[in-house]
């Protein structure tokens, strides 16, 4: 995943610094905190779902998104990144301003 997360921020001229938020599959905290670590960005940058719903598979990115939209840490004009991955190895990554 930060392979991914790095290639798109590089494709639009951007580290991973610029973002406000960073939302990523929630399939286990110990992969998140080193994926933040590999990032060099702070915990604080992301929201984690996983300690209330356990893996939520394919509904992760929506349900963080609404747990960062109620607790203020997603608001208008964030840039935020959403990373994933299922099934089958495949995986997926889009950059927005919310």
């Amino acid at each position: 995943m930060p392979t991914t997360i790095q290639a798109l921020l590089a494709d639009h001229g951007l580290t991973p610094a610029d973002l406000d938020l960073l939302v990523l599959h929630q399939s286990n905290l110990r992969m998140i905190e080193a994926i933040m670590k590999t990032l060099g960005l702070a915990m604080d940058r992301t929201v984690t779902t996983l300690e209330d719903y356990g893996n939520t598979a394919a509904a992760s990115i929506p349900i963080t998104l609404h747990r960062a939209l109620q607790t203020g840490q997603l608001q208008q004009g964030s840039r935020v990144l959403l990373c994933g991955f299922g099934g089958g190895l495949s995986w997926g990554a889009a950059l927005l301003d919310w």
